[in-house]
């Protein structure tokens, strides 16, 4: 009588398997993050788009160092983890506030008058 279990005690390539598939989840989620800051940063006027979304990449980092810390990933690692995630979101992030024009910030902080 055979067992259907999930897993086949003669694969005994699982653990890479699954570390290469984990690896391609968090370049998905990485991606879909990525995606859900642009979205959010283009509700903001058109010049304040870079400071919107580097500081919802800044979030982003946070929230994937957060992940990494809870599922005790290696930093250096051979796949994607979560940490690259976050130093890719903070490198764009650093980025991105060079392009921010604090002219533009604080002329929509002000409110106009009439």
């Amino acid at each position: 009588m055979q067992r259907n279990d999930q897993f086949d005690r003669k694969d005994f390539n699982r653990p890479a398997r699954e570390s290469r598939e984990q690896g391609t989840v968090v370049l998905w989620n990485a991606v879909l993050l990525f995606g859900l800051c642009v979205m959010f940063a283009s509700l903001a006027p058109g010049e304040l788009f870079a400071a919107s979304l580097s500081s919802l990449l800044v979030f982003a980092t946070v929230s994937c160092a957060i992940t990494a810390l809870m599922r005790g990933e290696v930093v250096l690692e051979d796949r994607p983890t979560h940490w690259d995630a976050a130093a890719a979101f903070l490198a764009m992030s650093i980025v991105l506030s060079w392009f921010v024009d604090p002219e533009a910030i604080g002329a929509f902080m002000t409110p106009e008058t009439s």
